[in-house]
């Protein structure tokens, strides 16, 4: 279906008269109506009929009318819409997230980035890496929030941020009292852990740590999401082991100790290598602003 007749159909619909519509839109009657029959045959029915003084419309004409209007607006929107996602200003943008980030460099990069393009409409999902990975392939996400993922085919990884393991105590516990714990110090207490398929990244990289140090975990509990985590070792019921961000998470009975000796957990964008859209550039340029203002924060 062509613009071209979607416009002679409307001109014809606000005029009520093929002559005036013929006259506003400079072309003959002739080819005007013949761009009707053309476009009644696309159609399949009569989109209106002659009368004495002018046409009416049919009931398809009515409600094809509704929907040309619609096209037709959307038609000429779209020069500018290509134009502003092509400067970045404008588009949409959807972001995959880890459920840990929301408590470190997710708020400020959500920010920074609205402050920088607040036409670009966000949309947030809150997913694992391996999710965040198959989302990315089938065009679900623009850019993941997750743990590197370095050597995946077609897939860009960038780390913004390296955040060393503490601990989480229960605030009358012996251990609470230290400024700083050796992780060996934690290799006789009973832990709390994400379970593994909440969180394969993070739990991979903590049980790396702990071989390291030669501990083998006593695993008491398993939570599934990180607020019961926390929530767990305020009820006494253990210590569990989490990235800093997480120490921005404030329960009552909770306080977080630095561990002694660790590399910490890696967070990083991840996003389709070879993507060349504007909105997507504009994102990774805040997330590097972005780290860059958490590193040489006082």
């Amino acid at each position: 279906m062509e613009l071209r007749h979607l416009r002679y159909f409307a001109a014809i619909a606000e005029t009520g008269n093929l002559t005036r519509a013929a006259v506003r839109l400079h072309v003959t009657q002739p080819s005007l109506s013949q761009a009707m029959r053309e476009l009644e045959t696309e159609v399949g029915c009569a989109l209106f009929v002659r009368r004495a003084r002018g046409v009416e419309l049919t009931d398809g004409g009515r409600a094809l009318r509704l929907r040309a209007q619609d096209i037709l607006e959307r038609a000429a929107e779209a020069p500018l819409a290509a134009r502003n996602a092509a400067s970045g200003t404008r588009g949409e943008l959807v972001v995959g997230f880890t459920g840990s980030s929301v408590y470190g460099l997710l708020p400020g990069l959500l920010a920074r980035f609205r402050e920088r393009c607040p036409e670009v409409s966000l949309s947030l999902r809150e997913m694992l890496t391996d999710v965040q990975l198959e989302a990315l392939r089938e065009r679900r996400i623009d850019v993941g929030l997750s743990r590197p993922a370095a050597g995946e085919p077609g897939i860009s990884s960038r780390t913004i941020a390296r955040l060393p393991f503490v601990a989480a105590l229960p605030v009358r516990h012996p251990l609470a009292a230290r400024r700083a714990i050796a992780l060996k110090a934690l290799a006789e207490e009973p832990l709390i852990m994400l379970a593994r398929r909440r969180g394969p990244g993070f739990y991979t990289q903590l049980m790396n740590l702990m071989s390291r140090a030669g501990i083998t975990p006593r695993i008491a509990h398993e939570a599934n999401h990180l607020p019961t985590l926390v929530g767990m070792v305020g009820a006494g019921l253990g210590i569990a082991v989490v990235s800093a961000e997480l120490a921005n998470f404030e329960v009552r009975d909770v306080v977080y100790r630095p561990l002694e000796g660790n590399d910490g957990v890696e967070l990083a964008l991840i996003w389709r290598r070879g993507d060349a859209s504007r909105v997507l550039a504009e994102f990774l340029d805040c997330a590097n602003a972005q780290a860059l203002a958490q590193v040489h924060r006082p």
